[in-house]
């Protein structure tokens, strides 16, 4: 795609997608980031990046997909501008968004939306990726994690484990069996999994993760404390209710020592 167009068009009058990342149109003075808004060019000149690279477009087409399920962007656009570039760069760069289920009561809500639009993009990005990636492995699955998690937000869970799948065989050639990558996947697979009715295929994927988890973060992790949680989510589906319990405790109590107890997830965890 290229980044920019002729002089002379009546660019007004039509939307033109012209990439995923910040763009500017050739003579316009004014700029869109994915997920921020309209930016001038002295604001995309101060981000204080020699190059504009795909890592780049791999977040932009993250939010892209986030606002297609959601219907909203990661952080609220009006309140990034406000806070002027600076803090707008800050927010994006160290604080982490909503992720899209918190957004959505059931996979039913996204499903109540005309999804066509977004199954498509998934559709042809996900067979883009397996052909023209293929010499950019982390890429292709980092790629493929963010296509998996959309497609499991629509309720297509067969897709979404596909998906995962292909980013953990990826993940595991490139950085060998353990890495923060597949064990992302792995915990992802174990979501579809628990969609799909596979409890015993759940368990056996959210333990790798968990264990992954352990040998990179340690003990006392936000990322272990989510394995733990999912993990109680597998045992009870089979049934295993007093092991599901403690373990569920277990990651009760760590978050609490991480966040706090004023934190709102905590209190969300408390109720159920």
């Amino acid at each position: 795609m290229s980044g920019s167009f002729a002089d002379g068009q009546e660019l007004d009058k039509c939307t033109k997608i012209i990439g995923f990342g910040s763009e500017c149109l050739t003579g316009r003075e004014d700029c869109f980031l994915a997920g921020c808004g309209p930016l001038s060019k002295t604001e995309i000149a101060s981000l204080k990046v020699k190059l504009l690279q795909f890592n780049h477009d791999i977040y932009s087409l993250g939010v892209l997909l986030y606002e297609l399920l959601t219907g909203k962007t990661p952080f609220d656009s009006k309140e990034l501008l406000e806070a002027g570039f600076d803090a707008m760069r800050r927010t994006i760069q160290e604080k982490e968004p909503e992720r899209p289920s918190t957004k959505l009561s059931s996979p039913e809500v996204a499903l109540g939306r005309d999804t066509s639009l977004l199954r498509e993009i998934l559709d042809k990005t996900a067979k883009r990726v397996g052909k023209e990636l293929q010499d950019q492995p982390e890429v292709q699955a980092a790629l493929l994690n963010i296509i998996g998690n959309t497609y499991h937000g629509i309720g297509e869970y067969a897709q979404g484990e596909a998906m995962q799948r292909q980013a953990l065989a990826l993940w595991r050639r490139v950085f060998s069996n353990e890495s923060a990558g597949a064990a992302d996947s792995l915990l992802h697979l174990g979501s579809d999994f628990f969609e799909e009715g596979k409890s015993s295929e759940m368990e056996t994927v959210v333990r790798e993760s968990l264990e992954m988890r352990r040998k990179l973060y340690g003990n006392e992790n936000r990322d272990v404390a989510e394995c733990l949680s999912v993990l109680g989510l597998a045992l009870d589906r089979e049934g295993k209710l007093v092991e599901a319990e403690a373990v569920q405790r277990e990651a009760l109590a760590m978050r609490r020592r991480l966040l706090g107890n004023d934190h709102k997830g905590i209190h969300l965890l408390d109720e159920k």
